[in-house]
């Protein structure tokens, strides 16, 4: 469902890693090769710690075994993991299980380093990277309406909420209007 909303145009710097309270000074680095590609969270490091074959705990970090040298095997023992988590419904997150790879890399532009499914990726705090495009209009009178999507009550993740109206990914654009059953377009002040 697509909403107009009309509120005042502004720009903003936001990120929760440097918002005051932020959980992540409690977290550990992760660690592949000796990159850094996110955050664990004290509670995932816990769960982690049953898999020393596949994740090494030591001095605040959590390190992919570095037995396992290439993106194949990453994958693999990590996806291993993660079946496992799932099945034990260890972390709510997992629920929302959508068969869906996603590349794991330490910055935007380098090469990946191993993919996990995406709805596992917030358990690592690994950076997710896409485009998100919204559109507004300008009235009459000088103010700003803009279209705001509703996400569909079926989806894994925050259905129901707010969000965009395209979103970019890996190349793939996904249109939230893509076929009906998603969203509903309505006019509304």
């Amino acid at each position: 469902m697509h909403v107009l909303m009309r509120f005042p145009l502004q720009l903003c710097y936001f990120s929760l890693s440097l918002s005051p309270g932020s959980s992540q000074a409690k977290c550990c680095p992760f660690m592949v090769s000796g990159h850094q590609v996110g955050w664990v969270p004290p509670r995932v490091v816990t769960e982690l710690g049953r898999f020393p074959e596949v994740f090494q705990l030591q001095r605040g970090t959590v390190e992919l075994s570095p037995g396992l040298e290439s993106y194949t095997q990453r994958s693999a023992a990590v996806d291993t993991v993660l079946h496992c988590l799932r099945e034990e419904n260890t972390f709510r997150c997992l629920r929302g299980w959508r068969d869906e790879k996603y590349e794991v890399m330490p910055q935007f532009c380098d090469p990946p380093m191993l993919c996990m499914e995406r709805s596992a990726t917030c358990l690592f705090g690994v950076k997710r990277y896409g485009v998100h495009i919204n559109g507004f209009t300008r009235q009459p009178d000088g103010g700003v309406s803009m279209w705001v999507a509703r996400r569909a009550l079926g989806k894994p993740t925050y259905p129901g909420l707010l969000d965009n109206m395209v979103l970019a990914i890996s190349g793939v654009i996904h249109l939230n209007r893509q076929n009906g059953s998603d969203h509903q377009s309505n006019n509304a002040d």
